[in-house]
């Protein structure tokens, strides 16, 4: 903009001077206009500030409830603009599994590990029935089922 006000001041037409410079004159002459939003986004500041944990839509709300009428769409916008979301909490650090815990056992022979399973099943009248087997991971068989109707708690014979 200062090569065209150098232009124009040398005796050249503005017209002539941005169609040297090959832009449009509504551009040289655009004036920007004020904020008018610059203490509606400070007060927004102020209430992340102070309320950390709070969003939008609880500053929309007290503002409207201290008499100032704004736009909920327009208070989102300045508070994404302003980069006030509220951070996503970070989950609570868990212990690392142990090396040797982290994979299964491999049976060595037969009695080494063992493995229970409930299987849920239902008969045809609609009875829901709840079985518990029991296995030896070396063997290819089970070793035991217990059969149950639906129950809170079992009863092993």
């Amino acid at each position: 903009m200062a090569v065209l006000s150098f232009l124009c001041a040398r005796g050249l037409s503005q017209r002539a001077a941005c169609r040297y410079l090959n832009l449009t004159r509504s551009t040289f002459q655009y004036q920007a206009r004020p904020d008018r939003n610059a203490e509606l986004k400070t007060q927004l500041q102020a209430f992340a500030q102070q309320k950390q944990r709070r969003g939008y839509r609880k500053a929309w709300n007290k503002l409207c409830r201290s008499g100032r009428q704004v736009s909920k769409n327009r208070v989102h916008r300045l508070w994404k603009q302003g980069k006030l979301q509220v951070k996503k909490r970070v989950g609570k650090k868990r212990k690392p599994l142990l090396k040797s815990g982290s994979l299964p056992l491999v049976a060595l022979y037969p009695g080494h590990v063992w493995s229970v399973d409930f299987i849920f099943d239902a008969t045809a009248t609609g009875t829901k029935l709840k079985i518990l087997t029991l296995g030896d991971d070396f063997t290819p068989w089970a070793m035991t089922s217990l059969a149950n109707v639906w129950q809170s708690k079992w009863r092993l014979p």
